[in-house]
């Protein structure tokens, strides 16, 4: 069953310095999307590691697709134990009584990435879309 994530812009637009995830547009916890970076439809993982706040262009142009090398960069920083990022997003779970499994949304990402098809096209911003380097991609998660 999906869970609602909306309600999780107000936390992820702070932490995010009022800024779209993927593009780096201003956007607000009223107005912010809330996107799964790696999308539920292959996840089905609401946890708050696998969330991002997005404008609404970005969130609508990336759907349920698969990030590309950039965004998935940006993104691991927030899963790797230590990092600034992932300080912030455990500070966030902790004041908020949010609970939190990074081991498993990385081992989820990693599966989805190894497991996506040959020729699989993954999202960057603009709507870019292009081929996805798997090789790459799993050596960014860790």
């Amino acid at each position: 069953v999906r869970s609602n994530v909306a309600m999780f812009a107000k936390y992820l637009v702070p932490l995010q310095l009022g800024r779209c995830f993927y593009c780096g547009s201003a956007i607000t916890a009223g107005r912010a999307h809330v996107d799964h970076v790696v999308p539920w439809s292959i996840s089905q993982d609401d946890g708050l590691d696998n969330l991002v706040a997005t404008c609404i262009g970005c969130n609508q142009s990336k759907s349920a697709t698969l990030v590309g090398l950039g965004h998935l960069k940006t993104w691991c920083a927030r899963l790797m134990i230590g990092t600034p990022e992932n300080l912030a997003v455990e500070k966030l779970a902790k004041a908020k009584g949010i609970s939190r499994n990074t081991v498993r949304t990385r081992n989820i990402a990693r599966a989805a990435y190894q497991n996506a098809p040959p020729g699989t096209s993954v999202w960057n911003s603009g709507g870019v879309m292009k081929t996805l380097d798997t090789k790459a991609s799993l050596n960014l998660i860790r």
